[in-house]
């Protein structure tokens, strides 16, 4: 089993421990945590890494020096800006479920205790993590409206970074899967991807709020 873990781990939850062969992970993203690496990291019991070893000398996936170093250098603040991350989207996801122009919020920090996803989480994750999906009131319209009215939070595909970033899924990430398709994965119109940074959780806040006037 291949699990990818790359918004929760590896600080937040270790799939190994759960029974996965192998994990992957986008250093891209909080890892890397200063957007400005494209990198990945595959973990996992030495049967299994040495052939994705051996495959990836045959396919030259192999990251060049300066980027191993801009890793190193990520790899000692990994768990103050995850956890500060974590904290502030706390905050922000609080503040997007009270809001009256938000119509869902897709938060593990919110699951009911009666929800069926409530008992995985608790009993896989130390943390609900600081990516997570909001849906706004109307369409496409409305959820591009927000999106071009936020100042400090930024619009960008790869999420992670020490800054706030958000993103819709329906026509980036996910642009290529078809409509249909999307609706049975939950990737809504109205679908917005919000990746929470180290800023002050109050500027966040400020920001979704000033664009949410739009919506």
């Amino acid at each position: 089993m291949v699990v990818d873990n790359t918004f929760l781990g590896p600080l937040w939850q270790q799939p190994l421990d759960h029974g996965a062969d192998l994990v992957l992970y986008s250093l891209t993203k909080y890892v890397g945590g200063h957007s400005d690496v494209i990198a990945g990291g595959c973990l996992g019991a030495e049967e299994y890494i040495s052939v994705v070893r051996g495959m990836r000398t045959i396919l030259g996936t192999i990251s060049d020096p300066h980027t191993g170093w801009l890793l190193m250098r990520s790899l000692e603040t990994l768990k103050l800006r995850m956890t500060s991350a974590m904290k502030n989207a706390r905050y922000v996801a609080e503040f997007l479920a009270d809001h009256p122009k938000v119509d869902k919020v897709h938060y593990l920090g919110l699951l009911a205790d009666n929800d069926p996803q409530h008992e995985v989480y608790r009993r896989q994750c130390l943390s609900p993590g600081s990516t997570f999906s909001f849906e706004v009131f109307g369409g496409e319209a409305e959820a591009f409206r927000l999106l071009n009215r936020l100042k400090l939070i930024k619009l960008a595909v790869s999420l992670g970074g020490t800054e706030s970033l958000v993103e819709h899924p329906a026509s980036m990430t996910h642009s290529d899967v078809p409509p249909d398709e999307q609706i049975k994965l939950g990737i809504t119109p109205t679908l917005v991807r919000l990746s929470v940074g180290i800023e002050h959780p109050e500027d966040v806040i400020a920001d979704l709020d000033q664009a949410l006037k739009a919506v």
